[in-house]
């Protein structure tokens, strides 16, 4: 079918073909390009589109008319269903923006009379590997235990040096080679290695000798001469590999970053602040999306007079503190023969090593300066522990991935997430939230804030649009909404069903359970309720971070605080300078917050 802009002729939905409304839209959209991508994408799009429409309880056997069952909120509900599916960052923000694309041009032309739909805020796209994607539980105990068993191996090692072995057969030679098949026997080697080079390690460079060269050459089928040294237990020195092991092992019980773990110095971790009597680190991190300082008050005023730099200090648990003082004094110790006390402007990092060759040669050096040790560590231990991931190939490793690990593991135990925040450094509770919601630690609960967000828009939009009366007195008529200590109702007498569930609810008396207002799917709120509700976010965050946390309120303020930060985040509805006033407005007001948290179980 051609469409025009100024002439379409457009067909009608039917019992026949329900989705013949919204299949003419993008083929209107699509007849504009003539491009083979474009044509491509819009109709990769409708493709899922139609599929969606097909199978989704809110449309699947209905007859869809656009602007009716195909509404303003339809790029909403494909965006929450996008984003709980396998679907890569960029094909969703790929078919997200072509579906805009063509609801603007439904909107532009008046098709089926589409006046107008509510945008959304497209996700930013990225690389799609597991850089920062969790472990599984699994795939963490594996890790875990090759890091354990790894650093016994470096300890045991540091300690023998490399023991003869005895083993292997002089070689046979095909002029100045190796006779067919004898270096494919590694015992062979260790005899080349213990008879002709004295079991002194040697890494790749110019100078080798003759000896070396062939050791070298041979080496390679069996991973190289650093692999083969590491596994006999002929160590190059302190090289990076030897403190690799210590570090990835400190971040498993931390959750620092890459750059903030390499950054410790040797008197970062303090066992008994003066301060507080507990024990905790210093750390440094890059400051940005909300990741500053943990502690305010007496810790950091405290901490300048120490060190201005030491903006950051991580609380550690008891537990916690005994496994990282161990690691700790082990790295010291295992670094004091290359450590040599800092002249001034120098600082003493913690992780620190002595390559064997290269421009580097002889000098110490930390893991913060330029090298691919990590990334050539990682593979290491990947091939000589055999480590899987859940699908059975090789697991991949990244000390990025130990952070949302470690968050992981204590909310499965169910941590407090104020401890949880302390651990991640984050001095906004709304931020720890964000992370856990990137993560997907809790789908769930994330999918039931989308919806209660989804119910919101479509509220607001619909008073907008077709504003009932604000009842001034009680009345059971239907056309009126209420006002309560949240914003507006669409009917306090006949909640949804979760609602009527909770304790405290009455047949036939509105309904007080003011704590499930922000997740019911009949509340109203417009711009004139946004102070209160930053004032409502202020006295939960001061409830979560003093002890609401660990009561038996902690799921509901969790779920309200994400609701709101939702409306008055940084993905809200309402545009910055609304908000900037409303969040002003806001300090004039308290909220009283026991009604709030207490009134009502959440069921």
């Amino acid at each position: 079918m051609t469409y025009s802009v100024f002439e379409h002729s457009l067909p009608v939905a039917t019992e026949s073909d329900p989705l013949a409304e919204v299949a003419a839209i993008f083929d209107a959209n699509i007849a504009r390009y003539t491009a083979p991508a474009s044509i491509s994408t819009y109709r990769g799009a409708k493709g899922l589109v139609m599929s969606f429409l097909a199978s989704d309880p809110r449309f699947a056997g209905k007859v869809i008319h656009v602007g009716q069952e195909f509404d303003q909120f339809f790029l909403v509900h494909l965006k929450n269903h996008m984003d709980f599916q396998p679907y890569s960052s960029s094909y969703r923000a790929t078919v997200l923006s072509a579906v805009r694309g063509v609801l603007s041009y439904a909107v532009v032309n008046s098709f089926y009379g589409f006046r107008s739909f509510l945008d959304v805020v497209l996700d930013p796209t990225f690389r799609e590997t597991n850089m920062r994607a969790s472990f599984s539980e699994n795939e963490f105990q594996q890790f875990d235990k090759a890091l354990d068993a790894e650093i016994a191996s470096v300890e045991s090692k540091l300690m023998t040096g490399y023991v003869p072995s005895g083993k292997g057969v002089s070689p046979e030679f095909v002029g100045t080679r190796f006779a067919p098949g004898w270096s494919d026997d590694e015992d062979n080697l260790k005899w080349w290695f213990e008879n002709k080079l004295d079991c002194k390690a040697f890494m790749d460079s110019k100078t080798m000798s003759h000896a070396q060269k062939k050791f070298y050459l041979a080496a390679k089928k069996h991973g190289g001469t650093r692999v083969l040294f590491l596994r006999w237990g002929a160590f190059l020195g302190l090289d990076a590999f030897v403190i690799m092991p210590f570090m990835f092992k400190l971040v498993t019980w931390t959750g620092l970053n890459a750059t903030p773990a390499q950054s410790l110095k040797t008197n970062d971790y303090i066992k008994s602040h003066p301060l507080t009597g507990k024990p905790c680190i210093y750390y440094w991190k890059e400051r940005g999306q909300g990741d500053t300082d943990l502690h305010e008050g007496l810790l950091t005023a405290h901490l300048e007079k120490i060190n201005a730099e030491k903006q950051d200090v991580m609380p550690l648990e008891e537990k916690q503190s005994s496994h990282i003082e161990k690691i700790w004094s082990r790295v010291l110790d295992i670094t004091k023969p290359i450590r040599s006390e800092p002249t001034e402007g120098e600082e003493d990092f913690l992780f620190i090593y002595m390559p064997t060759y290269g421009r580097a040669s002889g000098k110490v050096r930390n893991l913060l300066q330029p090298n691919r040790y990590m990334y050539e560590w990682c593979r290491y231990m990947v091939g000589k522990y055999d480590l899987r991931d859940d699908r059975g190939g090789s697991l991949e490793i990244n000390i990025s991935r130990l952070r949302p690990s470690l968050v992981s593991k204590l909310m499965s135990a169910d941590v407090d997430i104020s401890v949880i925040q302390a651990i991640l450094g984050h001095v906004d509770v709304i931020t720890t939230m964000r992370y856990i919601d990137k993560h997907n630690f809790a789908p769930k609960a994330r999918r039931e804030i989308h919806k209660c967000l989804s119910d919101i828009r479509k509220n607001r939009d619909d008073q907008i649009r077709q504003p009932k009366q604000i009842a001034a007195e009680k009345t059971n008529d239907p056309s009126i909404i209420f006002t309560t200590a949240t914003a507006l109702c669409l009917d306090v007498f006949n909640p949804p069903a979760r609602v009527r569930k909770a304790k405290g609810w009455v047949e036939g008396q509105a309904c007080t359970n003011f704590n499930m207002c922000l997740r019911c799917s009949k509340v109203v709120i417009l711009e004139e309720h946004l102070p209160r509700l930053f004032a409502m976010q202020r006295g939960y965050k001061f409830s979560l971070e003093n002890g609401a946390g660990a009561t038996t309120h902690r799921g509901v303020l969790i779920q309200n605080l994400s609701v709101l930060d939702g409306i008055l985040g940084e993905n809200s509805d309402f545009s910055n300078s609304v908000l900037s006033k409303a969040n002003q407005q806001s300090k004039n007001l308290e909220v009283y917050m026991d009604p709030f948290l207490v009134r009502g179980k959440y069921e």
